[in-house]
């Protein structure tokens, strides 16, 4: 199990930038398990993640000129998803990782193939902000699969991981499916696209 928790904020000295006068800040923490699965060698992890973003509003309710909203994550936000710079931030995520196959492919000197592994995954999230006095929530889930191989490039002992991504983000309305080129699990490069 592992716990991570950060936190920013805008600099409050007004030589150090700009505008002296923007003000506000981003925390989080995130919790990550791990538990054995079904078969040998298959893993299932669960992770929840929470992040607050406070900016200060006017008597109105409003963001006033000064009011800074940070534009990225601490934690990787749902897949299939761009991030949404809302004020609340839970998400709840569960993947289950298996290993499919251990072809041992070498293809000449360029690459060895150790492992192709699958791995399933399913994420949920929920949404709160305010505009004016209003408070506004609404929750995004999706779901998909990764393919993994495990490469040794051109006789290196280090070994990396590159796979693709499919999936549907369940919620939304224009561009439902995605897929996506992994390296080391994190997404390079993802395409959005009609149903």
């Amino acid at each position: 199990m592992s716990v991570l928790a950060q936190l920013r904020h805008t600099p409050q000295d007004p030589g150090t930038q700009a505008d002296p006068n923007l003000i506000g800040w981003l925390g989080g923490a995130t919790v990550q398990g791990y538990l054995p699965g079904i078969g040998k060698h298959h893993s299932v992890e669960l992770r929840g993640s929470y992040q607050q973003q406070y900016a200060p509003r006017d008597t109105s309710g409003f963001l006033p000129f000064n009011s800074y909203l940070f534009s990225s994550p601490f934690f990787s936000t749902l897949r299939g998803y761009g991030y949404s710079a809302t004020e609340q931030f839970l998400l709840g995520s569960f993947r289950y990782h298996l290993p499919v196959l251990y072809p041992d492919l070498a293809l000449w000197h360029l690459a060895y193939i150790q492992r192709v592994s699958l791995t399933g995954f399913f994420d949920y999230g929920y949404f709160t902000t305010g505009i004016g006095e209003e408070t506004f929530t609404f929750s995004q889930s999706s779901a998909g699969l990764d393919i993994n191989l495990d490469v040794n490039g051109m006789r290196y002992l280090p070994r990396f991981n590159v796979g693709l991504r499919a999936g549907y983000a369940l919620d939304a309305t224009e561009e439902p499916f995605f897929i996506g080129v992994l390296v080391d699990g994190i997404p390079i490069q993802t395409f959005n696209f009609l149903k």
